[in-house]
């Protein structure tokens, strides 16, 4: 019996043995694919915000010397005895060009670890390398690195030199020579991109002189960072309104020995004297153990985080220490925000909800520098500051990620960020296999660690996967695999659930109506939900710097200075500007003034647009890039140095948050970046207000309106009423519809603007807007016909007719000035008719135009024709008139197909003719191609002659009882 027990107790300690033994395989076994990438990218990942007890900064003066890895290695540049004689001195951070000739570094940074650290955990970290690096720290390989925005690091506690010299080498790459159609990196627009020094378009059409760029360099500060051995490298944090808590997951790293560990944390609303919310959680670790720990804070209130339009823009700060057997191993501490943001934008489902309430994008594409070690705090926030007053509410990071500093200042003046991932075009086109799924792990790498690195940042609301993939375009499903990978792996770390948006051009649209997309008045029709504009270009200010570093002596520019232009974006090479060719200014004023001005006008009008149709079915608009990142000639509302262009005031104006509405309707044609309206047409003014601005949500107010000449000041129409502004959530208020019969000027062109203002109750000045149209100059065409005193006459204007009224002789029109003005008649009468007349007085000038014409007294002359009318009603009969005396007046002599078709709205019949009377005159008519004389012959007023010789002649042909052929008879 007691052998039996031991029996099962040696069962029992076996597979005791192999469970432990096993545990970590089977763990592995049920972990997703994903899990296990994202374990991976942690093994070196590190947030910006950095945890531990003190850190020493290595940039400054480093060593840099132009080198290939293969060559480098041979020369043995890693070695820290490697001559340097040559080499070339660099400031880090620094960024510079990286071109298909020279498009690697070998970096090295001498430099001493005081002897106190010694016993310390110490991590070499950086925080941004462009784009691949290798490290070698006293000879030693650490590792590598891809991608150029996400902080990385190496212990390096055992190959320090603690009070000694220590040699630091590094090795960058970046990708210049890669094809923008098959792509194997994740530079995003660095690399691919109509707006990057060598724009993509121009790819092939510069000369040798110009080089394709990417930038390459150690952008962001290298530091070495202590603590004790147990380091966290990521928290997140995932703030709940309802209940108000936060939840915390931290990433630990035991790099000692087994040890129980406890973390203390606490939260408290920044700025504020608040209570603090405090939270602790303890683990025993393992040496070497690497997991997750979650710590809960509740809260007893909170204040939301909210874009700067909807309220205040709340934040809180999260300090936590580490602790390890009564020893202090680290502290740290992040930002976080108490905001729910949610929502849809795919192609046919869109939706933004900021806590809870539909949200409307107002919004602008942004890039700080392509050179990002020059994008300065100071950079940033003047950048982010000028956003704010614009009345910007959004910005879309347009394929790329900014430095960590832009992140921040966006919190803080409560600005919503679209992150993007650095993907653009096409990857891995001819990628096959392994090949292709290792490109599709590594770019699931990068936006791990994305996510990773702004997760805590409330204005961080969306994400997108991918700028323009080619299989939007339909037909090529090349990247999609990839795109939805990349999407699943962004929810599966995000438990905020965030919206993701799986392609830019896919959700979103792309809309370049005013430049490469056809006219601008595409935009009076279009009905995009969310709306990325495209802009028309313009040039910088005459007074920026970039005219000085373009140095464009002569007017207009030699074939050199547009290849120049053109590096710098200007699509001068590929398509001719609306606001015209620089050959077609007299100066370059001129032209810098006729780009700005036509921009200002596009983005107004393509704004306004989107404002009308807001939830409706818009949820916003995304304006062109807000800045240009290198001295260049873009859409943008500034220009690289931050001087303002025409298009930043018509940002701001057509972004206020309370914004009166002016669409305008009837008849109407385009005339440059103009409605263009007829003299006497209708003009339809439709007003409405939109507001986006909480605190004014059903604030009584007025609005009045006036349509005006601003030639000579006359107000045509006007009002007022009293409504109360609508809701956040709500769509546009209509408030008036205002119409006016458009006034004939016979003097010149006249512009009428709708001017709308909108006022608080108490007087508050809310908005003013202004809609301006061209009316076209008119002619006032007078015919004086002597002789006839009522009846109509016709005038076809472009081949449109138009009637008049003969009163005493005298018949008054108005035509628009331009057009081509053939006049006719009189009418068609019975008794005592009146010849006809026609005359063509070909495009007429603005003005008064007199047209003389003495009627003349007219008889019937009556064909009966056997020949039946053509398909479509046309007569076969032509008549012709020859008077054998003088006439006393004006008339027509010949009748056929067109002149009768002028005069059929006159009563004018193809068989019943109108000919001159008490003169001799002959008479010859054709008919189905048989001529018929008669004459001469008198016949006085209202006399009618019935020539039945052509039915006559049909009856004597053909044989009794038998129906004619037409063909024949």
């Amino acid at each position: 019996m007691r052998l039996r027990v031991y029996e099962a107790l040696a069962v029992a300690l076996v597979a005791l043995t192999l469970l432990v033994t096993l545990l970590p395989a089977l763990n592995t076994a049920f972990v997703s694919p994903e899990e296990e990438l994202l374990g991976e990218v942690l093994r070196t990942y590190t947030q910006p915000e950095l945890y531990g007890l003190g850190s020493l900064d290595l940039s400054g003066v480093w060593l840099c010397a132009a080198r290939g890895f293969r060559e480098g290695v041979l020369e043995g540049l890693y070695r820290p005895d490697a001559p340097t004689a040559g080499w070339r001195r660099v400031s880090v951070p620094f960024t510079e060009l990286a071109t298909a000739r020279n498009c690697s570094l070998w970096l090295r940074r001498e430099f001493r670890v005081p002897e106190e650290l010694r016993g310390r955990r110490v991590r070499l970290v950086f925080l941004g390398a462009f784009y691949r690096a290798e490290v070698w720290l006293n000879g030693v390989h650490l590792g590598g690195h891809e991608g150029y925005f996400a902080p990385f690091h190496f212990d390096v506690t055992d190959l320090l030199n603690y009070g000694g010299d220590n040699v630091l080498v590094v090795y960058l790459e970046s990708p210049a020579r890669e094809d923008p159609g098959d792509k194997r990196s994740f530079i995003g627009v660095f690399g691919d991109w109509e707006y990057k020094p060598y724009p993509t378009w121009a790819r092939g059409l510069l000369s040798e002189r110009f080089e394709w760029v990417v930038p390459i360099g150690l952008w962001r500060p290298v530091k070495l960072v202590w603590s004790g051995d147990v380091v966290v490298s990521v928290v997140l944090v995932d703030p709940t309104i309802h209940p108000p808590r936060a939840r915390v997951r931290m990433y630990l790293w035991n790099m000692g020995l087994a040890r129980a560990v406890e973390v203390r944390v606490k939260a408290a609303l920044l700025g504020f004297d608040a209570p603090k919310a405090e939270g602790v959680a303890k683990v025993r670790l393992r040496g070497g153990e690497r997991r997750w720990l979650e710590v809960e804070l509740e809260f007893n209130d909170v204040e939301l985080w909210w874009t700067w339009d909807r309220g205040a823009s709340r934040l809180y700060e999260l300090r936590y220490e580490v602790w390890a057997e009564g020893v202090l191993q680290g502290v740290g501490s992040t930002r976080f925000g108490f905001r729910r943001f949610e929502g849809v934008v795919e192609p046919f489902s869109h939706e933004l909800r900021l806590n809870g309430e539909r949200f409307f994008v107002r919004g602008v594409s942004y890039l700080s520098d392509f050179l990002l070690s020059r994008a300065s705090p100071s950079v940033l926030r003047r950048d982010l500051e000028l956003m704010r007053r614009a009345n910007v509410n959004f910005v879309r990071l347009w394929a790329h990620v900014e430095p960590p500093e832009f992140y921040d200042l966006a919190d803080e003046l409560g600005i919503a960020v679209r992150a993007e991932a650095p993907l653009t075009g096409a990857y891995g086109r001819r990628a096959y296999g392994g090949e292709r799924s290792e490109l599709y792990r590594r770019a699931q790498r990068v936006v791990a660690e994305l996510v990773l690195t702004l997760y805590n940042h409330p204005s961080v609301v969306m994400w997108a996967v991918h700028d323009r993939p080619p299989w939007i375009k339909g037909g090529a499903w090349l990247n999609r695999d990839l795109d939805e990978l990349l999407a699943k792996l962004i929810r599966l770390i995000d438990r905020q659930e965030r919206p993701v948006v799986l392609a830019s051009g896919y959700g979103d649209r792309y809309v370049a109506y005013g430049w490469s997309g056809g006219s601008w008045a595409k935009f009076l029709e279009d009905a995009s939900p969310l709306p990325v504009l495209e802009g028309a270009q313009s040039l910088p200010p005459t007074a920026s710097p970039f005219w000085k570093l373009v140095n464009l002596t002569r007017w207009p520019p030699s074939e050199e200075d547009v290849e120049e232009l053109a590096y710098r974006c200007l699509q001068l090479p590929i398509l001719k500007p609306p606001y015209g060719a620089p050959a077609e200014s007299r100066s370059l004023e001129e032209y810098v003034e006729a780009s700005q001005a036509y921009q200002a006008r596009l983005l107004r009008e393509a704004v306004a647009r989107y404002r009308w149709l807001k939830f409706s079915p818009s949820i916003g608009v995304i304006a062109p890039l807000f800045k240009d990142p290198f001295p260049a000639v873009t859409p943008s509302a500034l220009d690289y140095y931050g001087t303002p262009k025409l298009a930043y005031e018509a940002l701001k104006e057509a972004l206020k948050p309370v914004k009166a509405l002016v669409a305008l309707g009837g008849y109407f044609e385009v005339e440059g970046l103009m409605l263009a309206y007829r003299p006497r047409e209708p003009l339809v003014a439709s007003i409405a207000v939109v507001n986006d601005l909480k605190p004014l949500s059903g604030a009584r107010c007025s609005v009045s309106w006036r349509i005006v000449d601003e030639a000579s000041g006359q107000v045509l129409e006007r009002g007022v009423k009293e409504v109360r502004l609508p809701g956040i959530e709500d769509p546009p208020l209509l408030v008036e519809e205002g119409r006016v019969d458009v006034p004939a000027y016979t003097d010149s062109s006249h512009a009428l603007a709708v001017e709308v203002e909108v006022k608080l109750w108490n007087g508050t000045l809310l908005d003013r807007e202004r809609a301006e149209v061209v009316v076209r100059p008119a002619t006032l065409l007078r015919v004086v016909v002597k002789g006839v005193n009522e009846g109509r006459v016709l005038a076809y204007i472009d081949g449109k007719p138009v009637a008049a009224n003969i009163r005493s002789g005298v018949a008054e029109l108005t035509v628009p000035a331009g057009t081509r003005v053939v006049v006719a008649g009189p009418e068609f009468r019975d008794k005592l008719p009146y010849a006809p007349f026609i005359r063509d007085l070909g495009r007429v000038k603005a003005g008064i135009v007199v047209v003389d014409v003495k009627a003349v007294k007219g008889a019937f002359y009556e064909v009966r024709s056997p020949m039946p009318a053509s398909k479509g009603g046309s007569p076969l009969v032509e008549l012709e008139v020859t008077p054998l005396e003088p006439l006393s007046g004006d008339c027509l002599l010949k009748y056929d197909e067109s002149t009768l078709k002028i005069l059929a709205p006159l009563g004018y019949t193809s068989s019943r003719f109108v000919v001159p009377a008490e003169v001799r005159i002959n008479v010859s008519y054709a008919v189905g191609g048989e001529r018929w004389r008669a004459g001469p012959v008198t016949l006085s007023w209202g006399e009618e002659l019935v020539d039945a010789r052509p039915a006559k002649a049909l009856a004597a042909a053909c044989p009794r009882g038998r129906k004619p052929r037409a063909v024949v008879c």
